[in-house]
C-alpha cells in the first residue's frame, strides 16, 4: 500500500452505527489508483479462473432462457467474460483501466474493434461477432443503449472494492439497469472488519438490505468459508473469511 493510499486509510472512517462502528477504519481507493494497481500489475484480486459462484449459480441467473444478455460491472479482465461468451451469451462489461480490456482481448485470442462513445466519454472495445462490449469508463457515468436489455448482473468484485460512501450511488446505477427478468448475482464478504481495512471490504447484510430491499427481492443462495483459498487472507491478520451470494430481482410492484 502507498503512503497516499495510508494517508487515505487513515482519514476514513464509518460514520454509520455504534461509537465503535464509528471509529473503524477502512481504505479509501481513487479510479487512479485501481488504475496505477493494473499498470503496476498488482492484480492479487484478479482471479485467473472462471468464478465458482458463477458456474455453480448460472442457472438461476438463466432462468429458464437460452441466452441471455450479462452485465460484469468493473470487469477488469476476468475470465468470467470468455466463460459467458463460449456458452453463446453477450457480455458488456465496464473498466475504468485500459489495460485490461486490452489484455483481455489479447490473452483470449480474439480480435477486436475499437470505438469512441461520445454519450458518455468513454471507449468501446467490442468482438468482431459484437457479443462482447467493454465499455473503457466511469461505471457511474455508463449508460446503456436503450434497445438493450440487460438480463442478468455478476458482481464479484465491483461492491466490495466502491469505497463506502459511495455504495447507495452504486445500488441506484445498478437498479436503473435492471428490468423486469433481470437477475442480478452478488457476491460479498464477510469477515472481521476491525481487523483488515478492505478492499475487499466487509458487507453487512443489513446494507444490502438497505440499498436494494425497497425495490427488489434478495434470496441469499450461498454461503461458504473460502479463507483457505488465498495465502493474503491470513497475511491480512484474519483467521476468518467467509464469502456471501445473494441472488436480486425486481419486485412486482417496482416492475
Amino acid at each position: 500500500m502507498s503512503n497516499e493510499e495510508n494517508k487515505r486509510e487513515n482519514a476514513a472512517t464509518d460514520n454509520s452505527g455504534d461509537s465503535q462502528t464509528k471509529k473503524m477504519k477502512y481504505t479509501e481507493y481513487s479510479l487512479d489508483d485501481w488504475n496505477k494497481r493494473w499498470t503496476d500489475n498488482r492484480i492479487g484480486f484478479h482471479d485467473g479462473v472462471v468464478n465458482p459462484n458463477l458456474e455453480k449459480h448460472f442457472e438461476k441467473m438463466l432462468n429458464g432462457r437460452e441466452t441471455i444478455t450479462v452485465f460484469l460491472p468493473m470487469c477488469g479482465k476476468t475470465v468470467d467474460i470468455k466463460w459467458l461468451y463460449d456458452k453463446g451469451h453477450t457480455v458488456i462489461g465496464v473498466e475504468f483501466a485500459s489495460k485490461p480490456i486490452k489484455d483481455f482481448f489479447d490473452e483470449q485470442g480474439l480480435a477486436y474493434i475499437k470505438e469512441d462513445v461520445k454519450e458518455f466519454n468513454g471507449t468501446l472495445y467490442k468482438s468482431t461477432d459484437g457479443r462482447i462490449k467493454l465499455y473503457n469508463c466511469d461505471f457511474f457515468e455508463f449508460k446503456k443503449n436503450e434497445d438493450v436489455e440487460i438480463d442478468g448482473i455478476f458482481d464479484r468484485a465491483a461492491f466490495v472494492a466502491i469505497n463506502r460512501d459511495v455504495r447507495n450511488k452504486y445500488a441506484d446505477k445498478i437498479k436503473s439497469l435492471m428490468s423486469a427478468g433481470t437477475q442480478y448475482m452478488l457476491v460479498t464478504m464477510d469477515y472481521d472488519e476491525t481487523i483488515h481495512p478492505g478492499p475487499p471490504h466487509f458487507v453487512a447484510e443489513e446494507v444490502i438490505e438497505e440499498l436494494y430491499g425497497k425495490e427488489c427481492n434478495i434470496k441469499q443462495i450461498d454461503y461458504k468459508d473460502i479463507f483457505q483459498t488465498k495465502p493474503s487472507y491470513a497475511s491480512w491478520g484474519l483467521t476468518t473469511m467467509n464469502e456471501r451470494v445473494h441472488l436480486i430481482n425486481q419486485k412486482e410492484s417496482a416492475k
